[in-house]
């Protein structure tokens, strides 16, 4: 089979998606499988797999990313150069999402989309934001042979707005469960007997961190530790802020597996205090390793852990987190349990192989259909009109501004 998989860049190319379809590609590959990335880009990888795109960047902040003029042209010559079964894309990368399954409907492969995020459990700001944009998204996932979504929240979501409930397929993420699981680390003798609580995300404003720092300092207990593994535009303000408490400890950026998997072994307790999530690589990396876990109800992050680790509410963040951290390092035998319930519960639902071999049976089964009933109805050429002429606004923009950054 020949699979593309279509992506956005990451500034720090260690986010979830990246390594993800990185996962993906080798697992199929490794089956045999002929996989092709093509990756909005501005940065050219000279790769016989990789195919990158340039674009417009819109919002510096929130990493949105305009199509340039040129777009559908090189995505097309791509598609008939490497003849596709079936391509594979991350909706939401770009405005451009609009117009992939138009195009590889005329070039008569089908398309499988999928969401790298999720409604979260219960009604608040972020869920109304996010359902407008699933809202916004609609007339994408509706032309797709078939979407990929992680909860029966957003399944049922989208069957409500009129897409065939056969079309919505629910995978949840996996992890390797070889690579991540619990045994000795060579930072052990450096950290000594002290209990380790590990933050590994980003540090922006939605994976919270601050809020886990001050959590921390609020329990005051002897002989603990918190390490803020990672990277993001909110490091060198928290460095700064926090440089006289020398039981916090900032590694920067993790880009290393093998280092990754030393540092969460390293690890007892390991926290996810963010604001909206879709289904965290991170903390199936921690629950795979045997940490005891905390995190939001943020997202996929309670249909991971289920009761095998603490939940704690992002409306209650402040009075609930130090709660949930006092009672794992009060009860040392409640911690080792969690740990263990956490692991086995990775086995159980979501190894990675069992994960990526749904993929698999999916695509095969889209092809198929593809074959016999054709694509979904395409919507109106009226609705793209509006977009290419969007579009051309904003193109003129960017050459007025002789920059790529349109919205700041």
């Amino acid at each position: 089979m020949r699979i593309v998989i279509f992506e956005k860049e990451e500034q720090l190319k260690v986010g979830g998606i990246v390594i993800h379809n990185q996962r993906l590609k080798d697992h199929l590959k490794k089956l045999g499988h002929q996989v092709k990335i093509i990756r909005f880009s501005n940065e050219n990888i000279n790769s016989s797999e990789v195919t990158t795109i340039p674009y417009y960047l819109a919002e510096k902040r929130t990493y949105i990313f305009l199509p340039q003029e040129n777009t559908k042209e090189l995505v097309k010559n791509e598609l008939e150069k490497f003849k596709p079964d079936i391509v594979h894309f991350c909706v939401g990368i770009s405005p451009f999402d609009f117009f992939i399954p138009l195009l590889c409907h005329a070039l008569k492969i089908p398309v499988v989309g999928i969401w790298h995020s999720d409604l979260p459990p219960h009604e608040d700001t972020i869920n109304l934001l996010l359902k407008s944009i699933y809202l916004a998204y609609l007339p994408v996932c509706k032309q797709l042979d078939s979407l990929i979504v992680f909860t029966p929240r957003l399944r049922d979501f989208y069957v409500k707005k009129g897409i065939k409930n056969s079309r919505v397929n629910i995978i949840p993420n996996g992890i390797n469960c070889q690579t991540y699981a619990p045994g000795t680390s060579s930072l052990q003798a450096r950290f000594g007997k002290t209990t380790n609580i590990l933050f590994l995300a980003r540090i922006t404003l939605v994976k919270n961190p601050e809020t886990l720092i001050e959590a921390f300092r609020e329990l005051n207990l002897p002989q603990t530790r918190l390490i803020i593994a990672g990277t993001g535009d909110l490091e060198e303000e928290l460095k700064e802020r926090y440089k006289k408490d020398r039981r916090i400890i900032f590694t920067g950026l993790i880009s290393n597996e093998k280092h990754k998997v030393d540092l969460l072994r390293a690890s007892q307790i390991f926290v996810l205090p963010s604001k909206h999530e879709g289904m965290s690589l991170s903390l199936l990396e921690a629950m795979s390793c045997g940490l005891a876990c905390i995190a939001t109800n943020a997202g996929g992050n309670s249909d991971l852990l289920g009761k095998a680790g603490i939940i704690v509410d992002t409306n209650n963040l402040e009075s609930e987190l130090p709660l949930a951290l006092k009672i794992l390092l009060q009860h040392r035998e409640f911690q080792k349990v969690l740990g263990r319930e956490a692991r086995n519960r990775v086995l159980l639902n979501f190894e990675e192989e069992k994960t990526f071999n749904k993929y698999l049976a999916l695509y095969e089964r889209v092809i198929g259909q593809f074959k016999k009933e054709g694509p979904p109805k395409a919507i109106s050429q009226e609705l793209y009109s509006v977009f290419r002429n969007k579009f051309k606004n904003l193109w003129k923009k960017a050459k007025n501004f002789g920059e790529n950054y349109l919205l700041g």
